[in-house]
């Protein structure tokens, strides 16, 4: 009896944005193409999502509908159950070009969602970890800009609103005024390129002894 080993192909290049000298990381996986860029964080391109300019301009509240309306800072529930929160960087700052009527590219940090009844996945419980991970790094970025000194380098994926304009040279453009924290099963990724490893499994030994269900 034959094995069928279904193999997934990853396939790695590096470009440059047409515009800026940053180095765009394209993946394949499975015939989805994703870009990635390390963009480095100051205090003249951060915006925390509760500097009153902000709040006003994007029309931001406290306890909204609506998470996209929503101050996402260390104050938000979302913040502190599932390691969600935003960020703000001038369009103008930004090196992957695009309307935007703001002025701001929205920057978001996906949420981890941890000991969900629909989600399987969020009984790992290593994912009290990654919420930690990502609260870790936003506490991070609001010292640098409170302090007014240093930066912050990190990862962001421009999927899903971004459009090739152009394949050689490869020109991107943004269709949305937001992009994202790189995550992979509800991880924060600190790095570009292939991921290290494949989709963490649950431990049900270990699950069963500290309690969960």
């Amino acid at each position: 009896m034959k094995k069928k080993i279904l193999l997934i192909i990853v396939l790695f290049n590096a470009f440059f944005l047409y515009a800026e000298d940053t180095q765009i990381h394209k993946t394949t996986t499975n015939g989805m193409v994703y870009y990635h860029i390390k963009y480095i964080l100051t205090p003249e391109n951060t915006f925390l999502p509760n500097d009153p300019k902000i709040v006003a301009e994007m029309g931001l509240k406290r306890n909204a509908a609506n998470y996209r309306d929503e101050i996402l800072d260390e104050q938000s529930v979302n913040f502190k159950k599932y390691g969600q929160f935003e960020i703000f960087i001038p369009a103008k700052k930004f090196p992957c070009k695009g309307s935007h009527k703001s002025g701001y590219i929205i920057l978001r940090m996906p949420q981890t969602l941890v000991d969900n009844k629909y989600s399987d996945d969020s009984k790992d419980p290593r994912r009290y970890d990654y919420v930690a991970e990502k609260q870790a790094l936003y506490n991070k970025i609001k010292t640098m800009k409170e302090l007014g000194q240093g930066s912050v380098a990190i990862i962001i994926e421009l999927n899903p609103y971004v459009e090739v304009k152009s394949k050689k040279p490869l020109e991107l453009e943004l269709t949305q005024p937001n992009v994202f924290f790189r995550t992979a099963y509800g991880r924060y990724i600190d790095y570009v390129g292939q991921l290290y490893s494949p989709k963490p499994r649950i431990n049900k030994e270990l699950f069963k002894r500290i309690g969960n269900k």
